[in-house]
Formats: C-alpha cells, structure tokens, sequence
C-alpha cells in the first residue's frame, strides 16, 4: 500500500503554505474519484445465497484489512486488466477499500441482468419467489436479488472497490502507475475549495491532466490490457 504522505512532494511545491492534512484530503479524494471513474481495482466475491433472503451487505464483505478477508470466504482481488494485484513483497494489495458498483453478478457462467429498485417494484421481483435472475446495488451497498431466492446457492459478484473515505493508504497501482495524475487530481481539488488557494486556471490545468489519463486508462481497460481493436456494438431498440 502507498501512504497519502508518498504523494505530498508532487504537491507542496505548487501549492506553498497549504497544511498537510489538506493535501491529504485531496490525494484520497482525488484516488477515490479515479478509481470510481476507471474500475481500476476490482474484487471478486462469493456470495452466499439463502432462502428467502434478498438483501445482502457487500460492503461488510470487502473492507476491511486483509486479516478480515482471511477469516471470511476467499475473495480473489484483481486490477482491471484482469491479473491478480499484489504489492511488491507478493502480499495481496488491497486494504481498506470499499464496494462501489457490481460489474457483474454470476452463477456458473450464467451473467444475472442488473436492474434498478423501480424495476423490481414494477415487475413484482421484489415479493416473488423462485431462481434469482436480476440484481440492483442499493445506496448503503446491500446486494438486492430477484425474484426473492428459494434456495441457498453461491453466486459471484465481481466489484468494482475504491479506497475508503478515511483510508491513510491507497493501492500501490495508483502510485506505480498514476501518480502524477493524482497528485494532478489533488491539486485541483485544493484549488477548487480551499479559499487562499482557489485559483480557476490553475485548477483547469490541473483537471485537464488527471482527465487525461482518466481517458487514457478507460481506453486501456476496454482494449483489456492487450492492445485488442475497439469496436461499436449496435444496440437493439
């Protein structure tokens, strides 16, 4: 894991006089944003199903400290290009981060299809029973699936996780590999509300490089890491 403090020297000199803690603030504002816009880290969950239960806390489930995830169900973490994400001594890489949406909910190689609370409200999945086929993210991070089961199974949600909003680390990959572009992020965010130092060209510019490489890993992700061709898929209507 990389402290918040390891991205202070990218900041201090553009921004004189402006507290630590501050700076800090920005950093981990900065990571969370990214990591929410990119699905840079992701984390493969099993979920326990029993009968007659629809609601289930994904956020209790990843965060955490690894001690946490060991005394739980196994959960495989991985970064967005698909491989295993370990810090440089091997050691599983990600600490204290939280649940923010589910890229995908499984069972067996069957995809279930997201939906929303206004759906399940309309279609009755929230009061039927029988094999789950829909899902929704609630706003406190509860998995909610439809119809309600009547069985216990396993599915497996893929999530995608971003550090916490009081976490004093982030993930290693967002220093190895996006660390200008965070500091970058934290530096605009400074600019944007802290009084002495806003200043609306200098916060432009700064937004204009974490942007960028925002932009920039998007495309990676969608050319999975292998420099695959992009394509346009037709959406039926």
């Amino acid at each position: 894991m990389a402290t918040l403090d390891s991205f202070l020297p990218l900041i201090r000199g553009r921004l004189p006089g402006c507290p630590d803690i501050v700076l800090k603030d920005g950093v981990r504002d900065a990571a969370i944003e990214f990591c929410r816009r990119t699905e840079l880290l992701s984390a493969n969950v099993d979920v326990s199903v029993v009968a007659n239960q629809s609601h289930y806390q994904l956020l209790r489930a990843v965060w955490g400290t690894w001690g946490e995830w060991l005394a739980t169900p196994e959960y495989e973490f991985i970064t967005s290009d698909g491989g295993p994400y370990l810090t440089a001594d091997g050691t599983a890489g990600l600490e204290g981060v939280v649940a923010w949406e589910v890229v995908q909910l499984r069972r067996a190689s069957q995809r279930l299809t997201p939906a929303n609370r206004q759906e399940f409200q309309l279609q009755g999945w929230d009061v039927a029973t029988g094999t789950p086929g829909y899902y929704y993210l609630e706003g406190d991070g509860s998995l909610v699936l439809g119809p309600i089961p009547d069985a216990d199974e396993t599915l497996v949600a893929t999530l995608s996780v971003t550090p916490g909003a009081s976490s004093a680390n982030v993930p290693d990959a967002l220093w190895y590999d996006h660390r200008e572009a965070i500091a970058a992020g934290a530096r605009a965010w400074v600019r944007r509300n802290l009084g002495d130092w806003v200043n609306p060209q200098l916060e432009a510019e700064d937004r204009k490089v974490f942007e960028y490489a925002i932009h920039n890993q998007n495309i990676r992700r969608a050319r999975g890491g292998a420099n695959a061709a992009l394509r346009v898929r037709a959406q039926p209507f």
